[in-house]
């Protein structure tokens, strides 16, 4: 067995940054999985470059869908762990050699780095000395994850598109039996979003009584969001879906949005959305269909049993 490998999805891709992504990946891996979710072939692209395997089906699958096709692939050359990457992640060149040091722990089914949006002034990195440490879950970009485990979990669930993918995926990878733990001097500085922050006296003022309330909602306030209508609906949607899923398992999704319940999470997250975006009733309406839709999902699925 070849210990690890790393994939990426794509979509509607750069040429420029992902080749220059894929020059940094070349020296941690000798292969580099693409998976393009673009509905053009972009192979050509990657055609005189041997270290790249590149698939495409020339649709828009999903990103869940596009993970397991990773996985498949890199299950079908012989890797026992992947790395799975968004097209803009830049990893540390420490995050190997450090992730390495956990391949032989038998319960260890996801390695995970800390995550800093250097745009968002209330993410702070772990105030303690740990190495490492054991966490309920994590992102998928930058995430090595244990085959086996992707495989005893159920794999990603194709039917979430987008949104919420990594909350279900760590949640199952828990339930079966493995552990996820976030390595702390791996560092990765991801945009989470298409934010503005608000470099202003208010901007400073919602940051400071953020965290004077530790309310993560409250300092939110400090920035400009661009809302997306379907990120709004597959939201809605799949919040309720995953929790119908996971009924026998207790919550899940509401922690993503600084809330411990569905009122919660209804009331904060898509009140929060209509008031920052521009056009409120687009956002008012993916939230109505979404709910719709996310009840109807749920009601043709079986709840997660182990």
């Amino acid at each position: 067995m070849k210990k690890a490998t790393v994939g990426i999805v794509l979509f509607n891709p750069e040429v420029e940054t992902i080749n220059k992504n894929i020059e940094l990946l070349k020296k941690q891996f000798d292969n580099i999985i693409l998976f393009d979710n673009t509905n053009d072939d972009n192979s050509k692209l990657f055609e005189n470059n041997d270290n790249v395997i590149y698939m495409s089906e020339c649709k828009n699958a999903g990103i869940a869908y596009a993970l397991n096709q990773i996985m498949e692939k890199a299950d079908e050359l012989g890797y026992e762990w992947v790395v799975t990457l968004d097209q803009d992640s830049k990893i540390p060149e420490n995050m190997m050699t450090e992730y390495e040091k956990y391949f032989d722990c038998e319960n260890v089914g996801i390695l995970c780095s800390q995550v800093i949006d250097k745009r968002r002034k209330y993410m702070k990195l772990a105030d303690n000395d740990k190495a490492f440490e054991s966490v309920g879950k994590c992102i998928t970009s930058a995430s090595c994850t244990r085959v086996d485990a992707w495989k005893k979990a159920g794999k990603y669930d194709s039917s979430l598109f987008i949104d919420l993918v990594d909350n279900d995926f760590s949640k199952r990878v828990k339930i079966v039996g493995y552990d996820i733990y976030r390595v702390n001097n791996v560092i990765l500085d991801q945009e989470l979003g298409v934010i503005e922050y608000k470099d202003t006296k208010m901007g400073h003022f919602f940051v400071w009584l953020g965290e004077k309330t530790h309310s993560k909602n409250i300092a939110k306030l400090s920035y400009k969001k661009k809302v997306s209508p379907l990120r709004i609906y597959y939201t809605n949607r799949n919040v309720i879906y995953l929790n119908k899923k996971h009924k026998k398992y207790g919550g899940i999704g509401y922690e993503s949005y600084y809330c411990k319940s569905f009122a919660g999470y209804y009331t904060k997250f898509n009140l929060s959305s209509i008031m920052r975006s521009d056009h409120k009733m687009k956002i008012l309406k993916a939230v109505v269909k979404g709910t719709k839709d996310g009840i109807k999902l749920s009601k043709k699925s079986e709840p997660y049993n182990l």
